[in-house]
This record gives C-alpha cells, structure tokens and sequence, in this order.
C-alpha cells in the first residue's frame, strides 16, 4: 500500500505544481523574472561638480528596510535592489535633508540627481 501512495503522489506532482513560479524565464531563458534593480544617486553643487561624503539613506516602507550609502568622489553611490518604490535621502553635514521616492523595475537601472545647492537653499 505504501508504495501505490508513492506512485499516485509524484503522478499528482507535474499537476499540483503547474502554477507554481519558480523565478526562471518561461522563455527558457533563465533569466529570474524579478531580477534587482540599480539605482544610482549622484549628488552635484551649484556648479554641477560631484559633491563626496553626501549620506544617501535608501528606505522601503513595504519591508521597512534601510540601507546606508556614502558617495564618493565621483558624487555617486549605487543601490542595487529588488522591484519596488523606496525614498532615497540625500544628506549632507548640517543641511536639511532632501528625499526623493523612486519606483524600481527589475532589471533596470534608475539615476536619481540631488543638486546640493537646492539642498541649501
């Protein structure tokens, strides 16, 4: 009896999971379907040159997740995340923070530019 339940269970399978999703491409690609997504903040002065040491806080409401970025000398820092909307805020020494929120779609990359000069302001 044990191995006739056996037999009717992986019979049963290829049907009990035909609408389950496993990532891949239907296309046989292999690609997942919900590849990350790129987001790159570059913070600018007045003059349009890139601005270091900017703290950029990426936030996802939806998983209450927090990320922290420090942009470089090119005034840059790259994300790369899962599809969504996240705020991106841009901080710099004692100047009011700006935000920003960002819709990210998989497999795409998004550039978002904070002009520390409006920051000022």
């Amino acid at each position: 009896m044990r191995g006739r339940k056996l037999i009717i269970a992986l019979a049963l399978l290829p049907a009990l999971s035909a609408g389950c999703s496993t990532g891949a491409d239907p296309g046989g690609g292999g690609d997942a379907i919900t590849a990350p997504g790129t987001v790159t903040a570059v913070v600018v002065d007045a003059d349009g040159l890139p601005v270091a040491g900017t703290v950029i806080n990426k936030f996802q409401a939806a998983s209450a997740a927090a990320e922290l970025c420090v942009t470089g000398e090119d005034g840059t820092c790259t994300f790369t995340m899962a599809p969504g909307e996240y705020e991106l805020t841009a901080a710099y020494e004692e100047v009011a923070p700006e935000a920003r929120t960002v819709a990210v779609a998989s497999g795409r990359t998004v550039t978002v530019e904070f002009d520390i000069a409006l920051i000022i302001d």
